[in-house]
């Protein structure tokens, strides 16, 4: 395999605790130029944040404001609804369907009513 070249040799260096002090050195200071970098993030807030006519969104106004009114005018009608109901009857009026026989006596005839008094 005279052709075949290593890939994974160390680069050669004359000295090794020389060339150890020279990494260390580098490594500090690629780690200072890390600490002392400023941002490059623009944080300030877009132009357009100013502009007036797009602080409101005047669609979803109307469209909300459209909507109330709908709900209003519907609730105003079920509650005229409900008052014609409820003016036809007295309100809370005890009922009695037509289906049940009227019971003229207590159940048991007038001799048990006798009893209990």
């Amino acid at each position: 395999h005279r052709g075949c070249i290593a890939m994974h040799r160390a680069i050669p260096v004359g000295n090794k605790v020389c060339a150890a002090r020279v990494r260390k050195r580098y490594e500090e200071q690629r780690a200072k130029r890390l600490r002392d970098m400023k941002t490059q993030l623009d944080t300030t807030p877009p132009h357009v944040l100013g502009l007036a006519h797009l602080k409101t969104n005047w669609k979803k106004a109307e469209l909300t404001a459209e909507r109330y009114d709908n709900i209003e005018r519907d609730n105003r009608h079920l509650l005229n609804h409900m008052n014609d109901i409820g003016g036809k009857r007295e309100y809370g009026a005890a009922t009695r369907s037509q289906s049940l026989p009227i019971l003229r006596d207590p159940p048991g005839g007038p001799h048990r009513k006798q009893e209990l008094d």
